[in-house]
């Protein structure tokens, strides 16, 4: 009676064990995160958001004490000429304020465009790792052939020698991908806040669509919405109001001039910018469409070869030579459709397009 006691408490003990143990992995297995969680985790744990909003807070309170010391308004700037620093200090803190709620939602924007890269090199890396683990399997089998050959004198010793090269390359391969793989997650996760060893599981993979973007509409669009036009447009405005409290009229002119040309040149500048951003979309889509079809006539050569391996009419590493093949051009329709996407959050992050979770 109590042997019989003593196993079932054995059994109960043993069977709890299996029961609580999957629950426990469970709990500790790295959680899943898609392309939006990513995005809203970096909005909330970014310093640069942080310090930005910071910012706003300074300012607000020196532009309620500058304008509480202002007990009237200057009408086409007929003014006691005593009150002119109370003037200059009041438009300064109002522009650095106006202007730190602007750079508030830049940074926001271009956090997406960060979160997006980092989130997209860790899908591209774990590709080119497999990428390699494909090349590595045939060239191991290749290694078997000619060592084959060698046993009955067909191959050469320096035939194996190369043989044994090609392994040994693939080795520092997938050492040197593992390693790209490390670190793309560790940049995702400072990013998001996350401990660097955490591994989540990215459950939201790279897609393309053709944008249909045309790049007089946008290069407008980022002229009249960009914080980078914005600031200095507004910048020369200023310096528009501020000569009238210099002592010196030809100091407050020429102030003028100075922060107008830089506009100009700004201008110019996004003009550039944003005219290579569209084009390099443009190209990049020509050029996934060229990707694209390669990968659809590999994956018919694939087919066939399979056919033809399960006939014993090829051996293994010819399918794996096609599998490398496929699996290059998959890498490369990666790494264009992540450089597409980068690109047109970074240029609507330019026309004020691309939308950004409010931070609570």
């Amino acid at each position: 009676m109590l042997l019989k006691m003593r196993r079932y408490v054995w059994l109960t003990l043993l069977l709890t064990l299996i029961l609580t143990v999957p629950a426990f992995a469970q709990e500790n297995t790295d959680p899943s995160l898609s392309l939006n969680q990513a995005i809203d985790k970096a909005l909330a744990h970014s310093t640069t958001l942080k310090n930005d909003q910071l910012s706003i807070d300074q300012t607000e309170i020196q532009r309620d004490n500058a304008q509480q010391a202002m007990n009237y308004t200057p009408i086409d700037y007929d003014f006691n000429p005593a009150d002119t620093n109370t003037f200059k200090a009041y438009y300064g803190v109002d522009f650095e304020y106006r202007k730190n709620k602007k750079k508030l939602d830049s940074d926001k924007r271009q956090v997406v465009v960060d979160v997006t890269k980092a989130y997209y090199e860790v899908i591209k890396n774990k590709s080119a790792l497999e990428e390699k683990k494909v090349t590595q399997a045939k060239n191991l089998i290749k290694l078997g052939q000619t060592n084959s050959k060698a046993a009955v004198g067909m191959a050469t010793a320096a035939d194996r020698l190369v043989a044994e090269t090609a392994v040994a390359a693939d080795n520092a391969a997938i050492k040197d991908a593992s390693l790209k793989l490390e670190n793309s997650y560790s940049n995702l996760n400072k990013l998001t806040g996350q401990e660097l060893t955490c591994r989540p599981i990215l459950t939201d993979s790279i897609t393309f669509t053709p944008s249909g973007i045309k790049t007089d509409e946008q290069v407008l669009k980022a002229l009249n919405n960009s914080y980078e036009m914005w600031s200095v447009n507004e910048a020369a405005k200023l310096a528009g109001t501020m000569k009238y409290f210099e002592y010196w009229s030809d100091i407050g002119i020429k102030s003028e001039a100075q922060a107008n040309n830089t506009a100009s040149d700004t201008r110019e500048a996004m003009k550039v910018q944003v005219e290579e951003l569209c084009h390099g979309i443009l190209a990049l889509e020509e050029k996934y469409n060229e990707l694209d079809k390669q990968a659809q006539q590999l994956q018919e050569n694939l087919r066939v070869i399979k056919i033809q391996y399960e006939l014993g009419l090829v051996t293994r590493d010819a399918v794996l030579g096609v599998e490398e093949l496929l699996k290059k051009i998959e890498s490369g329709k990666l790494e264009v459709a992540s450089t597409h996407e980068v690109s047109l959050k970074s240029l609507f992050r330019l026309t004020g397009e691309l939308n950004v979770t409010t931070i609570k």
